[in-house]
């Protein structure tokens, strides 16, 4: 959640930013930071932002109360996704009728779970493996960081290791 003190300028509503208008309260920064690059063009910032959210699934809000702007940017709730990919069921596991999260009594409940182990949990929702590299890479952090997420989410029953060394990967359990 941002707020920013003051509200949209000149009478600017907020369809009108959603429409991709802007108005420039300093010229003279505004065209240095597009100079430098900073700016691609004036008004496409919101538009972008809500792109990008809407392609990771977090919900985007923004509201202006008084002479306060708002913005919110929602997670999704990780905690009712479907469990095993199918490729590595064991022949136990394939016996048994597909199960969800909320079928299975876990030990953790969704408020347990770290904002790093919902980004990853994230990015297995459209992918069905990620490796160590890959968790370095979305969350932004050095392989220790990387290691000591993966180990913590096997242990709560988030993810499986699938093989060892090089070829490690994980999969939601």
């Amino acid at each position: 959640e941002i707020v920013s003190p003051g509200g949209f300028p000149n009478g600017i509503t907020l369809d009108d930013v959603f429409d991709g208008r802007s108005e420039l309260r300093n010229r003279i920064l505004a065209n240095v930071m597009k100079e430098l690059g900073y700016i691609e063009s004036w008004g496409s910032g919101v538009a972008r932002i809500k792109s990008v959210c809407e392609k990771n699934g977090v919900e985007f809000i923004i509201t202006e109360k008084g002479d306060f702007v708002k913005v919110v940017f929602k997670r999704p709730d990780y905690s009712l996704k479907t469990t095993f990919v199918e490729s590595h069921k064991t022949a136990k596991d394939r016996k048994r009728p597909q199960e969800t999260v909320r079928d299975r009594k876990r030990p953790q409940e969704s408020a347990n779970i770290s904002l790093d182990a919902r980004d990853i949990l994230n990015y297995l929702n459209k992918r069905e493996k990620i490796s160590r590299k890959e968790v370095m890479a979305i969350l932004n952090c050095k392989e220790t960081k990387a290691k000591n997420t993966l180990k913590e989410m096997v242990n709560q029953k988030l993810l499986l290791r699938i093989q060892k060394g090089k070829y490690t990967y994980y999969v939601k359990s």
